[in-house]
């Protein structure tokens, strides 16, 4: 992804499949914002345990319900790698930056 703001208009990103996001590694950030009106990421790793990475990323202002976890990254049964990310100025009742639900079906 290109260095920038990208404002989050139509609700969370959901990933349900392997997916690498690389955002710029040098210079202007990349910065995913979720506009105080949904979680940034989820990533919904499914029976297949979908493989996620986020590099170089700045993920800020996701925000879901106080009862919800993970505003920034909700990771339920993904494998999933951060990398070199900033993630801040998120909320939810558990886990406002990142949660990650293992449960079963």
């Amino acid at each position: 992804m290109d260095p920038g703001i990208y404002a989050l208009s139509l609700g969370v990103l959901e990933i349900t499949d392997h997916v690498r996001v690389l955002g710029n590694r040098q210079g202007p950030p990349t910065i995913v914002d979720g506009q105080l009106e949904s979680a940034v990421f989820l990533i919904n790793g499914g029976r297949t345990r979908a493989r996620v990475e986020l590099h170089h990323l700045h993920i800020r202002n996701g925000r879901v319900p106080l009862g919800d976890s993970g505003g920034g990254v909700f990771n339920f049964r993904g494998l999933l790698l951060i990398d070199q990310c900033s993630i801040y100025s998120n909320s939810a009742g558990t886990g406002g930056g990142q949660f990650r639900d293992d449960s079963n079906y």
